[in-house]
């Protein structure tokens, strides 16, 4: 293949050399360095060369100059098999320019379009903030304009320059997010007791005692199950209950008197009302019929002796 390659180089790079012959404006084929490509410090960065308008050519020389303080290359490659670049000008670097040589191996014209160079850049840590030219030109020793396989250098042809736009790792910060907007609850403490519905601080599982309406507020077990919440003050403010029908826990007014606690037997298993109501009524309710009965019984003696 190199023994093929080299006559192959050499007939190229004598229709570079080739003084023009025909010059027309249709003949003009416009190559272009990508611009302004984002690049940060201290990463890399891929210039493509492109080609269009292109009526057909075998051949090109280009030259790539570039700021040296901000870009190094490292590498150069083509991007049409059928367009290789020559050995002696991909691997030949001087610092800020680079030479690059496209040869048909076919010594036909190509009259493809589209990309057909990559040059890779190192972006120096230190590099200027801003953009950096890179530079497009056709070599001029030898003439390296576009040439086709009949002798024809497209002298009209046009090399236009690109650049990387460089930027400082740390100068596009992410943007904090907007915050949700919190939704309008229920007023505390009118009685709704549906405000644990809607989400504030309540919950659908009773062993996990709600959260206070407020921040500021605290809540404290209260008696029979429920929970009351008290203002910053130490004022109460409501009473957390959970309704286990609904299976929320739900916030209502504060109550006038305390609740009694009941057995301590986890829900849904303790019944409501609680039994234990019922017994403590009728022991509170045994000295009282006692005494009436007494009464009643010291009556009817009274009567018997009259």
């Amino acid at each position: 293949m190199k023994k093929l390659l080299a006559p192959a180089i050499a007939i190229a790079l004598m229709l570079l050399a080739w003084a023009p012959i025909q010059a027309s404006s249709a003949s003009a084929v416009s190559f272009a360095a990508g611009a302004n490509i984002g690049a940060e410090r201290g990463g890399t960065v891929t210039v493509p060369i492109s080609v269009s308008n292109n009526p057909g050519f075998t051949a090109v020389g280009l030259v790539v100059t570039y700021n040296t303080s901000a870009l190094t290359i490292t590498g150069v490659s083509s991007a049409q098999t059928a367009m290789p670049l020559s050995e002696q000008f991909a691997l030949t670097t001087t610092p800020g320019t680079q030479w690059i040589s496209l040869i048909n191996t076919s010594l036909n014209d190509w009259t493809g379009s589209g990309t057909v160079v990559n040059v890779t850049f190192n972006v120096q840590s230190n590099a200027p903030i801003g953009t950096s030219a890179v530079n497009l030109a056709f070599t001029s020793s030898p003439d390296g304009r576009p040439g086709n396989s009949a002798g024809v250098v497209h002298t009209n042809s046009t090399a236009a320059s690109g650049s990387v736009n460089i930027q400082d790792t740390s100068a596009s910060p992410s943007p904090s997010p907007s915050p949700s907007p919190s939704p309008s609850p229920t007023p505390p403490g009118d009685g709704n007791m549906d405000n644990g519905a809607n989400g504030l601080g309540g919950g659908n599982d009773y062993a996990i005692p709600p959260l206070p309406t407020d921040p500021t507020n605290s809540i404290g077990p209260g008696e029979g199950g429920t929970y009351i919440e008290y203002k910053a003050d130490g004022t109460p403010l409501g009473t957390w209950e959970f309704n286990y029908t609904r299976g929320i826990w739900m916030f209502g007014p504060p109550p006038q008197t305390p609740l009694d606690p009941g057995p301590g037997t986890p829900p849904p298993f303790r019944p409501n009302p609680q039994t234990s109501d019922g017994l403590i009524n009728i022991a509170l309710l045994l000295p009282a019929l006692l005494i009436a009965y007494i009464v009643l019984m010291v009556k009817k003696k009274r009567l018997s002796r009259r």
